[in-house]
C-alpha cells in the first residue's frame, strides 16, 4: 500500500504552529485563522548549539530534541498542533506527463512504476509521497509527484513529537514558503498589475520566486555557496553567479509579464551590503519585505520583537497558514 504525506484530524478553531528545524536553529510561529486573515500568537527562534550545527548526525537531532523539548515546554505548548517543513534537498520532486483520461487504478500503478524508477534501492513502502495534479494541455495532465524516504522523514517527525507537538502534516518547504508569499502578495493595495520577484535567504538555501497578482509564477530552490550563516563564512562571488544564473531563468520563464521589483527576506545584518549588489547583478530594484507584515498579532507580543524576527519566518508563515485551512 502506497502512502500519502497526510494530515490527521484538525480543528479550525485550534491554533496551528509552523514548524522550521533548520541547521544551526529553530524557529516556531503560531498561528490563529482571523475573519480577514491571520493573527500571530507565539513567534519563538532558538539557536542550536555551535557543535551541533556542524557536527550534525546523532548529535545534531538529540541537540534539536533538547532544544524543541524545552521550547514547548516554556511555552506551554504541549500537544499544540503543528505542521513541520520539510527540506527541500530531502524531496524528490518530478513533473510527470500522463494523458488526462487516466483512470484511478492505473494512476497508482504509474505513480507506483515511478517510484521504483526514482528509487531503485528502496520499496515504495519504505517512502512517504505526495502528488498534485496541475493544469491540462493536449489532453495531458500535469503531475508532480513528491517523495520522501521513511527514515529521513522519521527523524524530522520524532524530534517534534518527542517534544510534545502533535503534527498534523508534513509540508514540502519550498510550496510553504510559496504559500506565504502569495498570502502576502494577496494582501497589498498597491499591486500595479505587473510580477514581483522575492528572494528570501535560508542557508545553506536559497529560494526565489515570482509573484503575479498574488499567484506563483515562477519558483525555484537551490543550495548556495559563499553565503554567511553568522558561522564566519562571507559572501563571496559564488552566490552572485548562482544568484544571476536562477535571475535569468525566472526572466526568461516570466517572458509574458513585466517583473517591476525583488523582495529580500531572511537576511543577516552582515548581508545588508549585499542589496545594492544584487540590485547591481540581476538590473532590478531590491527591497527588504517582511512576511508577517500583512497580520496582526496578540497583545502579549511585543510589535518590537516580531518586526525584527520577521524577515526569517516566510517557512514557518506558510506552514502555519496550511494548518490553519485543514480540516
Amino acid at each position: 500500500m502506497l502512502r500519502y504525506l497526510k494530515a490527521s484530524r484538525y480543528f479550525k478553531k485550534h491554533p496551528s504552529i509552523g514548524l522550521d528545524i533548520g541547521t544551526d536553529e529553530i524557529r516556531l510561529l503560531q498561528l490563529k485563522s482571523t475573519s480577514d486573515g491571520f493573527q500571530i500568537e507565539k513567534l519563538i527562534c532558538q539557536k542550536l548549539p555551535t557543535e551541533a550545527a556542524l557536527t550534525g548526525s546523532d548529535i545534531y537531532w538529540k541537540s534539536v530534541e533538547a532544544l524543541l523539548s524545552h521550547i514547548v515546554s516554556e511555552s506551554k505548548l504541549s500537544n499544540a498542533t503543528a505542521v513541520l517543513a520539510i527540506p527541500n534537498h530531502q524531496v524528490l520532486q518530478k513533473q510527470i506527463q500522463l494523458p488526462a483520461s487516466i483512470h484511478e487504478e492505473d494512476l497508482q500503478k504509474e505513480i507506483k512504476e515511478r517510484l521504483i524508477e526514482y528509487f531503485p534501492n528502496s520499496s515504495p513502502q519504505e517512502l512517504y509521497f505526495d502528488f498534485m495534479l496541475g493544469q491540462t494541455r493536449d489532453e495531458m495532465h500535469s503531475l508532480s509527484l513528491l517523495a520522501a524516504r521513511h527514515d529521513v522523514m522519521q527523524l524530522y517527525l520524532q524530534a517534534a513529537t518527542r517534544s510534545g507537538l502533535n503534527v498534523s502534516i508534513a509540508d514540502v518547504d519550498l510550496y510553504a514558503r510559496v504559500r506565504a508569499g502569495s498570502f502576502y502578495f494577496s494582501r497589498q493595495t498597491d499591486v500595479s498589475g505587473n510580477a514581483a520577484a522575492w528572494l528570501d535567504l535560508h542557508w545553506p538555501f536559497a529560494t526565489m520566486m515570482v509573484f503575479l497578482n498574488g499567484t506563483s509564477v515562477f519558483q525555484h530552490a537551490w543550495q548556495v555557496h559563499g553565503l554567511g550563516s553568522g558561522l564566519g563564512l562571507g559572501s563571496g562571488p559564488r552566490f552572485f553567479q548562482e544568484l544571476k544564473a536562477v535571475w535569468q531563468m525566472a526572466v526568461s520563464d516570466c517572458a509574458s509579464c513585466r517583473i517591476e521589483w525583488m523582495g529580500i527576506s531572511g537576511f543577516r545584518e552582515e548581508h545588508q551590503s549585499m542589496m545594492s549588489q544584487i540590485e547591481e547583478q540581476c538590473a532590478i530594484p531590491v527591497r527588504p519585505v517582511d512576511p508577517l507584515s500583512v497580520m496582526t498579532h496578540a497583545s502579549s507580543l511585543d510589535p518590537v520583537t516580531i518586526k525584527s524576527a520577521s524577515t526569517h519566518f516566510l517557512l514557518c508563515a506558510g506552514l502555519a497558514m496550511r494548518g490553519a485551512h485543514q480540516e
